[in-house]
């Protein structure tokens, strides 16, 4: 039984004396993310596709009231959410997922967590509110292989990202490890849209470069995009299909799936994304991260140049690879150890500045005079910046 580290903003905050609304960040062991123009449920599967939440009202959903899993929506037209797109989709049912297929003592396994399966038993253990973002933490683990997603949301912007870490925590090695997310974008279905979107493998791995991108769109009744996007040989776009539930088979284009640059079908199928990971090996040193991120407008990942600029919020993690030790903590020192100059920001759950300073190749922090807690430390190093959290017991 994995602990769960969840963490109660509201009551923390109230305890300090702060009165302003915080949204809430559980219930019924589902995760809520709201930004400005992006709202995202995610399941205690580690899905996008959450209940309806019906503890705040300032949430916007589409389709019937408790009886479609509220996966996200957006608002692309930043209008004050008058024309908005979702239930995006309604990506809760009847497909919407991710999952993991692996080799482990020459047996081939595929583990799902869709609208219907939940076989890689997890929970959300963690959730941090800033003033400029929403971070949600799932915890899961199959054959002791641990998977972790973390689903950060920018309040200002038109995407999110997914980080997910795999690490070995048995004895024997895992090969052929293919990560999936995969969901079937029904675009203003339930405000007046079909099911039938076009989707469009606009940009593949291994062709003219290593980007991945993966639109779904709509124009009735008004225009209205979803993307996956994500970077790197070790992933692969794909369309079609339904009910995927290998990550193989959309690795490699197999059955339904094509993984072919420029593929175009007007339909009901899915869109997906899928990585690929040699071998994990026993152990923590051997544990492999990889991020994507989820859009709904073109203009949040192109640069200004008009040009599309896939490596907007991917891969964050990969830029600033610096590390952080020991964490959690409970001595009130910390170490933080990245090669050249970086500079640094320690944020408390409301996003304050509580330490700002610089360093190079290593430097210890001092947080004795800091309540115990969750805090972000931001690191930057060449304009890439990287966030990880830090827990002060």
């Amino acid at each position: 039984m994995m602990k769960k580290t969840t963490l109660y903003l509201t009551c923390i905050l109230c305890a300090l004396g702060f009165t302003e609304t915080v949204i809430a960040q559980e219930w019924g062991g589902n995760a809520y993310m709201k930004g400005d123009y992006v709202e995202v449920g995610i399941s205690e599967k580690g899905r996008e596709g959450a209940e309806e939440f019906i503890g705040d009202s300032t949430f916007h959903f589409r389709g019937g009231v408790g009886t479609h899993p509220w996966g996200f929506v957006a608002n692309p037209q930043m209008d004050g959410w008058d024309e908005y797109n979702g239930d995006f989709f309604t990506p809760g049912t009847p497909e919407c997922g991710i999952g993991l297929t692996y080799t482990l003592l020459g047996t081939t396994y595929n583990k799902g967590n869709n609208y219907d399966i939940f076989e890689i038993p997890g929970e959300i253990t963690d959730y941090t509110s800033t003033v400029d973002s929403v971070l949600v933490t799932w915890t899961g683990m199959i054959d002791s292989l641990q998977v972790t997603l973390l689903y950060e949301l920018q309040k200002d912007e038109l995407l999110y990202t997914t980080t997910v870490s795999l690490t070995n925590l048995g004895g024997n090695t895992f090969t052929d490890v293919y990560y999936y997310d995969n969901f079937d974008p029904d675009n203003n279905q339930s405000i007046g849209g079909t099911f039938t979107t076009e989707n469009t493998i606009e940009s593949q791995s291994e062709m003219a470069d290593d980007s991945v991108i993966v639109s779904a769109a709509q124009v009735s009744p008004w225009a209205s995009e979803v993307f996956q996007l994500a970077y790197g040989a070790d992933w692969k776009g794909a369309i079609g299909g339904f009910s995927n539930r290998s990550g193989e088979e959309i690795w490699n284009g197999y059955g339904f799936m094509d993984t072919t640059e420029g593929a175009n079908t007007i339909a009901d199928v899915a869109i997906a994304l899928a990585h690929k990971t040699d071998i994990i090996t026993p152990g923590k040193a051997t544990e492999t991260t990889f991020s994507y991120a989820t859009a709904f407008s073109r203009e949040a990942f192109e640069g200004d140049d008009g040009e599309v600029d896939p490596g907007v919020g991917i891969a964050e993690n990969e830029a600033v690879p610096f590390k952080l030790f020991p964490n959690p903590s409970e001595e009130g020192e910390v170490t933080l150890k990245l090669d050249g100059a970086f500079t640094y920001v320690v944020l408390d759950a409301r996003g304050r500045e509580v330490i700002k300073s610089s360093g190079s190749n290593f430097v210890t922090l001092s947080l004795s005079d800091l309540d115990k807690g969750v805090y972000l430390v931001q690191v930057t190093q060449n304009g890439n910046v990287s966030t990880e959290r830090l827990v002060l017991q």
